[in-house]
């Protein structure tokens, strides 16, 4: 009998295999760790850009201690990103030891729920690494946003799974060692659920399916159930006695293929990517009450507001009442009106909307760009500020002429 022969696991014993190899990574744990930051405004203060708030706490993991940090940029992670929180976490030093993070970082609501998540997929960090989004939330956004925003305190909530990455033990006939980084890329897969692929494959082959979702000349197999469970509005469609459960067909004629096989792979699965399709997404969330989907989508495009698209944006948000982003693009435009108003499409684009121009005046008021020396605005920009607020006020009034 051979070394590979003696060793071999009993389900191989009988399989005629030249090499093999065992994995065995120990059951993640779990670890919840919140952090509160009040007086948020005097941080504001304190911290420049690249400056960080930073929380640790420790886990046990494998029966050793593990130190980590909870780290907030109020002021932006650098220059390029100084508009929006930054949020990581990381390893700190203690020990040698390298461990798999996966993450969910939130911000916790007055009432306590859970608002704005960002999923951090797993990532091996070793001492001294982190893992976490420069452009976690616009910080207009969030100091705008009285849930989020209470009593100049903000609270975040940190969920992790945590472990090691895995130790491989391999038999092989010749003398070749194995890459070791096959083994930590085997043991990141196999600590990653199935889930998402298998309900994605359930999608993909239509077993068992009991409903058609046409859109143009393709159709998707889906499952009554599954589209009820995410969408009271598929829920609402068969629940009652309406052509989409008589027939078990559900047509959709205003949005195109791709954007509802994105749909459809986020409903069986929590998949969403952003893309050029995201907007587009957002109003398809929109449609079929698909909350955290539209959020995430708000959350995507509000990340990605420039010049050219900011106009576009903010009629989009207030279509869909896709309130987060009209926060960020209308503050996006008041922060960047010399430029915007040069534009020569500004008006023809704003032309049927005099309402949001209004909002745009209103925000004049209460929103200014936030400078390092948090004074008010100066004389020059008063007198900016003057000057576009008439220059809306005339294509408002042009917009209201027309239509009379």
């Amino acid at each position: 009998m051979t070394s590979l022969d003696k060793n071999k696991p009993p389900e191989l014993s009988d399989a005629r295999v030249d090499s093999w190899s065992h994995l065995n990574s120990d059951q993640p744990i779990t670890h919840c760790h919140a952090l509160k930051i009040s007086r948020f405004r005097q941080c504001l203060d304190q911290f420049e850009t690249s400056m960080f708030i930073q929380d640790s706490f420790s886990v046990n993991v494998a029966g050793v201690r593990t130190n980590w940090e909870l780290r907030v940029y109020p002021n932006g992670y650098d220059d390029e990103n100084s508009g929006y929180l930054g949020i990581f976490v990381k390893h700190k030093e203690g020990n040698s030891h390298r461990y798999l993070i996966k993450s969910v970082i939130q911000l916790l609501d007055s009432t306590g729920a859970k608002k704005v998540p960002v999923d951090l997929p797993g990532k091996v960090l070793s001492s001294k690494q982190m893992h976490g989004t420069k452009k976690y939330i616009e910080r207009d956004t969030l100091m705008q946003n009285a849930q989020l925003y209470t009593d100049d305190s903000i609270t975040f909530l940190l969920e992790a799974e945590i472990c090691q990455p895995g130790t491989k033990t391999s038999v092989v006939e010749n003398s070749e060692s194995g890459d070791t980084r096959e083994g930590l890329d085997s043991a990141r897969s196999s600590i990653s659920t199935r889930l998402g692929l298998d309900m994605l494959s359930m999608l993909s082959s239509g077993q068992l399916s009991d409903l058609t979702v046409k859109c143009d000349d393709q159709q998707f197999s889906c499952h009554k159930n599954i589209l009820a469970t995410r969408s009271p509005v598929f829920a609402a469609m068969f629940q009652h006695n309406m052509a989409e459960q008589r027939k078990n067909e559900v047509t959709i004629t205003d949005l195109s293929k791709p954007v509802v096989k994105q749909m459809l792979e986020y409903m069986y699965c929590g998949k969403f990517q952003d893309n050029s399709d995201t907007a587009n997404l957002l109003a398809a969330a929109d449609k079929y009450d698909l909350r955290e989907l539209k959020a995430a989508c708000e959350v995507s495009l509000a990340r990605n507001i420039t010049l050219s698209n900011c106009l576009e944006l903010v009629v989009l948000a207030d279509t869909y009442t896709a309130t987060s982003l009209k926060t960020s693009s209308l503050s996006f435009i008041v922060s960047n009106l010399p430029k915007i108003v040069s534009l020569s499409s500004w008006q023809s684009q704003l032309a049927s909307h005099p309402h949001i121009m209004a909002q745009i005046i209103q925000s004049m008021a209460t929103i200014s760009p936030i400078t390092k020396s948090r004074g008010p605005p100066s004389k020059k920009r008063k007198k900016e500020l003057t000057s576009f607020k008439e220059a809306l006020l005339s294509a408002m009034c042009s917009s209201e002429s027309e239509e009379l």
